[in-house]
């Protein structure tokens, strides 16, 4: 499995945009193949800082996201919004039994 965290601080004025594309990519990303979950979230202590939590098959399927029409138009959106370039953390993990 592929997890990834991206983290994205979006000027005070820009929330209520960023929010918006962050919901459409996030509609549109749910119904890849290859995607097993995907949410934006805000910080508790800050409206204008999101992460993105993703949870992806393999890379392939990340891949191929990250190809899509929907992430380009959002990275474009995201740009005139942020304050600094998003912090992405990509991850292979291997799920364990934590009991």
């Amino acid at each position: 499995m592929i997890v990834v965290t991206a983290f994205a601080n979006v000027r005070p004025e820009a929330r209520d945009q960023a929010r918006e594309a962050l919901l459409r990519a996030q509609t549109e990303t749910l119904k890849e193949d290859g995607c097993e979950s995907y949410r934006y979230f805000a910080a508790l202590d800050d409206d204008t800082s999101f992460v993105a939590v993703e949870n992806w098959r393999d890379l392939p399927a990340l891949q191929a996201h990250l190809a899509s029409t929907h992430i380009a138009d959002l990275s474009r959106e995201l740009t005139e919004l942020v304050t600094a370039a998003p912090d992405i953390r990509v991850y292979e993990a291997t799920p364990v039994d934590p009991g």
